[in-house]
This record gives structure tokens, sequence and C-alpha cells, in this order.
């Protein structure tokens, strides 16, 4: 999914005065006026100044166009120059320039070598995930899952799993779903994993063109399946926000399918936690050069935050994989113009039969305080809390967080 190209034009346009000159006679001619001979003279004087006049407008768009060509073979000649003093060998660096080499290929044999095995633990989840092979009305249930900012949709890979084997696991399966299938839709926002795209498009990254990507998503898996069946909504983060925002958008011939939210590590604009703050932290107002230059601290940053100490530190190397692989430009884009949910739109959600708002205990990112305020301001919501685990909850305690999506599920319809 992405948002809608943007496409300007310009449209230059230039005219250069006519070389030709008035012919006197047939206008005076045309006029039926006589003329003597000292108004003939200043006739003719005036046309030679029209034409002298012309003939300079003429030669100076002559100059002004073999100006322009001078200067553009100049700067093509710079920028040749500039090349080529950027392709030379530095001579203090030629001692060490086969130790360069070997540590720069090392460097990208590791990054492929992770992308490699990430990739493949990805291939293998969804392997995991049922799929619908039959008709339409085998599917008991639609889950769509919407990540967090500047994520991607394999967080959710962990919990994928676990929701497999309990669907699997005739003494785990909900009775509601026996002879029915669980469909797990899952997508990468725009410039996120899997959907790459331009970080210079600036309003493709604000959160109305974010709002309306997820909503066409939830349209399509609304259309995927028949009318009766079930819709559940599981965000994560920011996710749960937009998530909230989404639902007064949706038509009621698809809200009224909607039988479940679960808001993972979710919180509300001006509540306990700082992070939920249009605009996002006042670091992203630096260009995207420094930027760049800030990125592995602050990668660094996030991620002690975002993960329990006890959590595997294979999780931990795929989240820094998913956080080196965003460009800056589309970082800033996002981050400047996120827009949170508020306490009045959590006050809307009242159509929704079960709503569960899921924390972990130690979350340093997004403090539980801030899921409880989230839980305090959606009616009749229920509040969870997942021991030894932070942020990344869904990731370090999925077997917790797949039981209660499976007890969501599994309720009869009010």
């Amino acid at each position: 999914s992405s948002a809608a190209a943007r496409r300007t034009s310009a449209r230059n346009s230039m005219s250069s005065p006519s070389a030709s000159a008035t012919n006197a006679e047939a206008v005076t001619a045309a006029n039926g006026a006589a003329s003597n001979g000292d108004e003939g003279t200043s006739k003719q004087q005036q046309q030679q100044q029209q034409l002298q006049q012309q003939s300079v407008a003429a030669q100076g768009t002559s100059s002004r166009a073999a100006d322009r060509q001078k200067r553009q073979k100049k700067k093509q000649q710079q920028q040749q120059q500039r090349d080529t003093e950027t392709n030379s060998p530095n001579p203090f660096l030629s001692p060490f320039k086969d130790m360069i080499d070997r540590f720069s290929q090392h460097g990208e044999n590791v990054k492929k070598e992770k992308a490699r095995t990430d990739a493949e633990a990805k291939e293998e989840a969804r392997k995991r995930v049922e799929r619908v092979t039959g008709q339409v009305s085998d599917v008991a249930a639609e889950l769509c899952f919407v990540h967090g900012g500047c994520a991607s949709s394999s967080q959710f890979d962990q919990l994928l799993g676990s929701l497999w084997e309990r669907i699997n696991d005739p003494e785990t399966k909900p009775s509601n779903l026996a002879g029915g299938r669980i469909r797990c839709h899952l997508y990468d926002a725009v410039g996120c994993g899997s959907s790459a795209h331009d970080p210079s498009d600036w309003d493709a990254y604000n959160s109305d063109e974010q709002m309306k990507d997820l909503e066409e998503i939830v349209r399509s898996v609304a259309g995927s399946s028949t009318s009766s069946t079930p819709i559940y909504l599981i965000g994560h983060s920011y996710g749960s926000s937009q998530i909230i925002r989404l639902l007064p958008l949706l038509p009621e011939s698809i809200s009224a399918r909607i039988e479940g939210l679960i808001l993972i590590s979710g919180a509300l604009a001006n509540g306990p936690s700082d992070v939920p703050n249009d605009n996002g932290p006042c670091v992203f107002c630096f260009p995207v050069w420094f930027l760049k230059l800030l990125q592995p601290k602050m990668n660094d940053a996030f991620l002690s935050n975002a993960y329990h100490p006890t959590t595997d530190e294979g999780l931990v190397m795929h989240g820094r994989t998913v956080c080196e692989g965003n460009d800056m430009g589309m970082v800033k884009a996002f981050y400047r113009q996120w827009t949170w949910a508020t306490a009045d739109d959590a006050a809307k959600v009242v159509k929704v039969p079960t709503v569960v708002v899921v924390h972990g205990a130690e979350d340093r990112l997004i403090v539980p305080a801030a899921g409880e305020h989230l839980h305090d301001m959606i009616p009749d919501s229920e509040y969870r809390v997942v021991d030894d685990a932070g942020h990344q909850v869904m990731e370090e305690r999925p077997a917790d967080v797949a039981e209660i999506i499976m007890g969501v599920v599994s309720k009869k319809k009010k």
C-alpha cells in the first residue's frame, strides 16, 4: 500500500521580438493619408529606430542564451572536476586501502547475512499462518494488524506463530471457530519494510495519507469475506492510535462488523507519556544529513527503551535491522507529521463490543500509566498488563498476547 504519487509540472515560455519591420507605405496607403516629404522622412526614421530596437532586443536574447550555455558548460566542467577529485585516491589512505576494503566488504557481508536470515525467519512465520484456500464462507474471523511508527509488519511474526499454535491445538482453539479459518492481514506502511517509497515525498508521510491507506486496507479486508464475518483490529503503539482515529471514517456496513479491538502499547495525546505529541520529538527539526549522523545513537536509545532487559538478543537484533533500514528523510517526514488520537477520539469508541488495552509492565518507551489512561478514556474497555515485558510485548511475550486475542475472538456476538 502506498500513498498517491504527487506530480508537479512547470511550463516555461519565452517569446522573442520579431525581426520584420512594418511596411510604412502599405500602412499609409491603407489609411488613405497623404504625406509630404518631411512626414515621409519622419516615418522612415521611426521605422529605422524600430528596426534598431528590435535588432538590439534580438541580439540581447541571443546574448542571454549564449550566457546560459556558457554558465551551463562551466557548471558541467566544475561537476566533472569534483567527480574526478572524489574518485581520486586519497594519498593519506592509500596504505590502509586493503584494510578499509576488507572492513567494508565484511560490513556488507554482515548486512546481507542479516537480511537473508530475517527473510527466512519471516517466511517461516508466514508459512505457519493458515491461509484460506476454499470459499470465503470458510473464514470465521478476519484479523487486521497495524504496526507502530517507522516499524514493519515483521514485528508481529512471533505473535503469528503463537496464534497458529493456539488455533491448531484442539484444547485452545475457540469453539466458535470450529470448521472455520482465521485470516490474518498485515501490511507495511509507506516507506516502511517492503513498502519502499521516495523519502523526499514529504506529503506521502502525513497522518491523513496514512489514514487513507489504512482505511483502504480495512475496506479491502471487509470486501474479501461475507458481510457476516467479524473483523478484529490489532494495533501496536502508534498503530493503536490510528485504529482509534479510523473508526469514524468507516461506513456503517464495515464498522458494524468490527467485533473487537486489541490495542497494544498504545497511548493518547496529552496523556501521561510525552511520546504521543504532534510534530514529534524536537530532534527531528534538524536537517536530514545531521539526523543520519545521529541515527546509530538514536537506534541504540530506542532499542534500550523498547525491549525488556531479558529479551532474546535475536529479537533485539531484528529490531535493530528494521531501524537501520529506515531512511532518515522518511523518518523525519513521518514524525514531523504524525497525529495521535485524543481523549475525545477514544470516548467515541462505543460501538465496538470488546476493546482490550494491552501493556507491558516494564514499558520504558510509553509508560504503563499511558496505557491505563487509554483504558480509562475508552468506555467499557478492559486493561491487561503483561509481566516481564516492555514496549515490544507482542514479540517478547507472544503466547500471552495470543491468549488475549483468542479470548476476544472467542466471545460470542452481542
